[in-house]
């Protein structure tokens, strides 16, 4: 807006773009603006829209006569202003009826860039109305035709809606707006767990609650990073309030004192009393859920501003922040990402991130105290519930909820995106039967699993786990494929020659014994080493290499060393290097692999462009994660799937059995010809359905031709 190379500098404002302005004046002053306006607008090119433009009566300090009131709506009227948006204040006129009093208190007011101002019932007013828009969008977000999108757009969009209102409307009024739209969020979450009923959510409420709760912490701490927006009620409208402490200063001086550096100095109780009283009740009820936080027990009105300015100036290092949102094994990848640092920096992201480390804490811990209050030996649903959930505290087990549905391989069907929330957060999968003693006729044998031996069946868990990895069914061995085959791609788009099941790999075959054949086998690597030979495992979380719940990287090392042991001596002697791809069912990769992935992605930035930036390193590396966790997770899903088709077949089979009883008939054939008859119906009963409604339709054609001809005879 200034021209930097004039002789001399310029002051005010150069040009600029009017909409959407406000004027507070007098009666009389702002009859004289709205004409002057009006007038010369045009030539500036603004037109005043009349039918769009709101006057707020304020009071005077006195009643105004009714005829009064009368000629000041009549010139306003003849200055275009249409009467239904000319607004009284109720203490314009103490003497009007209380039905006229109510009416007028719950109009007066007006939206001022998206926020609301005027008299606390309109304010609620316009809240309540902008909630029942929110319903109806939670409504049409639950009928979207897909849940992964339903998520993101959730997490992305349906949240960033309100924080802005919560960011310029007073607490008290956002209070019960902020606890109907969490509502509207476990609803949400719901739906991702295969609970879409409004009805069934009121009836799981407790249950819902403790998903939503999960589901508020950080990916990498076993949640999907939706916000909890009751915490950020809390903190949302003092964190506005000092970021435009200068703007506030300049125009209430009394209220506002800032040092000579731009400093807060002193803020004034008693210059607002109703809003710094709101602000103290937050900060209290933010402190009683964050005791060890930022603000203390006495903080007054102006302390509870200059630490959260203390927090904007961005000189507090948020370590909280760091724990949650970096990568957990390499803290040097992101120290000089600009961006980054401007986001950490502001003081409603580290407030509420505060919040989440205690939160996170809480849970895990009322987690451990469950299974660790495990009565009964088969009742151990919450330690695998635990377990798992440490399992998946990592950057790595949810890097597929973050991937977006670009490129093809990201995107997940409704019953792959259901059941991979399921089995994350230990919640049954309502398409896995399950067995009910009482009331089932099904074999028990059916729910149990015999793929490790006979001797010892193992029991069907109902979120998934077992499918997973089944041996039956080449479950396992089909998501080992997987996994084999999109890291094979991967190295290819580092232009590395990645060769599958390579054959002849060993020039001393007579050593070769067990017939030992790597999965990859790099044959180019970057960087001038020597040739590689990758060996991949996918492990589970809770086998009996576990041997407690906090060691959760037992299994993967545990199957990295069954590796070495077999492929490292080998390699050694055909001087080859030898590196494990040990993954988990969950998504989590050993940290050796993660290493040569970097290493194979730095050699190839050098190569192209030089010394290469870590932005772009933890870019590709994220590109890498995401891509194998989503294969990990749509094959699970995929094999849960298998695995429930084949069981509910044979769970079907045995009931027919049941149903159908052996009457001892000597007619074999006739029992046979039985059978052929059932299988026909369960495999063409779309057919038989539609050939059964064109039958009717004919029959009745029929019958009405009988009856027409029946009365041609009467007559």
């Amino acid at each position: 807006m200034f021209d930097p190379n004039a002789s001399q500098p310029r002051e005010g404002l150069v040009s600029g773009y009017m909409d959407d302005l406000q004027w507070a004046a007098p009666f009389e002053r702002m009859v004289q603006v709205i004409k002057f306006v009006r007038d010369n607008g045009p030539a500036y090119g603004y037109n005043l829209n009349m039918d769009k433009s709101i006057y707020l009566m304020a009071p005077i300090g006195r009643d105004i006569p009714q005829d009064e009131l009368f000629c000041r709506v009549n010139l306003l009227m003849t200055l275009g202003v249409p009467i239904q948006n000319i607004r009284v204040h109720p203490q314009c006129q103490s003497f009007v009826s209380p039905a006229v009093l109510t009416k007028r208190r719950l109009e007066w007011g007006c939206k001022v860039l998206g926020s609301f101002i005027g008299t606390d019932e309109y304010v609620l007013r316009e809240l309540n109305n902008k909630m029942t828009k929110i319903q109806k969008l939670t409504d049409v977000l639950i009928q979207y035709p897909k849940s992964q999108f339903r998520y993101l757009l959730h997490r992305t969009c349906y949240d960033a809606k309100v924080n802005y209102w919560l960011r310029t409307q007073l607490p008290l009024h956002a209070s019960r707006f902020i606890d109907s739209f969490r509502e509207q969020q476990m609803r949400l979450v719901a739906s991702y767990h295969g609970v879409y009923d409004k009805a069934e959510v009121d009836r799981r409420w407790p249950i819902v609650y403790e998903w939503y709760e999960r589901a508020t912490l950080p990916i990498e701490n076993g949640g999907m990073a939706i916000r909890n927006m009751g915490i950020v009620a809390l903190t949302a409208y003092a964190c506005s309030l000092v970021a435009s402490l200068k703007r506030i200063a300049a125009i209430f001086p009394n209220w506002i004192t800032l040092g000579p550096q731009g400093d807060l100095l002193q803020a004034s109780y008693e210059a607002s009393p109703e809003m710094s009283a709101q602000v103290i009740q937050c900060v209290k009820e933010y402190r009683r859920r964050v005791p060890q936080g930022t603000f203390k027990e006495n903080d007054d009105f102006s302390a509870i501003l200059k630490n959260i300015a203390y927090l904007e100036s961005g000189n507090f290092p948020s370590s909280t922040e760091a724990q949650l949102q970096s990568s957990h094994h390499d803290p040097s990848q992101h120290s000089n990402a600009p961006g980054r640092n401007v986001r950490r920096r502001s003081s409603q992201r580290i407030l509420y991130y505060d919040f989440v480390k205690l939160e996170f804490q809480r849970l895990l811990s009322r987690s451990r105290e469950r299974a660790q209050a495990i009565s009964q030996p088969g009742d151990d649903y919450d330690k695998i519930r635990y377990r798992n959930w440490l399992s998946i505290i990592n950057s790595d087990s949810g890097a597929w909820l973050s991937a977006g549905p670009s490129p093809k391989m990201f995107e997940m069907s409704n019953n792959e995106f259901i059941s991979a929330v399921c089995r994350r957060n230990t919640v049954d999968d309502a398409t896995i039967p399950r067995y009910a003693p009482f009331i089932s006729r099904e074999n028990p044998q059916l729910f149990y699993c015999a793929c490790d031996s006979r001797a010892r069946p193992k029991s069907i868990d109902p979120f998934g786990y077992h499918f997973t990895g089944c041996k039956i069914g080449a479950n396992a061995i089909r998501l080992h494929d997987e996994v084999v085959t999109i890291v094979a791609k991967l190295f290819r788009t580092l232009r590395v020659d990645a060769i599958v099941e390579p054959t002849r790999l060993f020039a001393n075959t007579a050593e070769d014994a067990s017939n030992q054949r790597p999965d990859i086998f790099l044959r180019n690597p970057r960087g001038l080493g020597r040739q590689i030979i990758i060996d991949v495992a996918v492990t589970g979380v809770d086998g009996q290499s576990r041997t407690s719940d906090e060691a959760v990287d037992r299994p993967l090392q545990a199957r990295y060393d069954q590796k070495m042991a077999k492929y490292g001596h080998v390699a050694e002697q055909n001087n080859l290097r030898f590196i494990p791809a040990i993954f988990s069912h969950t998504g989590q990769i050993h940290d050796d692999f993660k290493v040569l992935v970097r290493e194979q992605i730095r050699h190839k930035l050098i190569d192209v462009e030089g010394e290469p930036k870590r932005s772009k390193i933890r870019g590709v590396m994220k590109w890498w994660t995401r891509c194998i966790s989503m294969a990990i997770a749509k094959t699970a899903c995929r094999n849960v799937a298998f695995k429930v088709a084949r069981m509910r077949d044979a769970i079907m089979q045995d009931q027919d059995e049941f149903i159908t009883r052996d009457t001892n008939f000597e007619d074999v054939a006739l029992v046979a010809n039985d059978r052929a008859n059932l299988e026909d119906v369960g495999c063409n009963a779309d057919l038989y359905i539609a050939n059964q409604e064109d039958f009717t339709q004919d029959l009745g054609f029929e019958r009405s031709l009988t009856h027409l001809s029946a009365s041609m005879r009467c007559c």
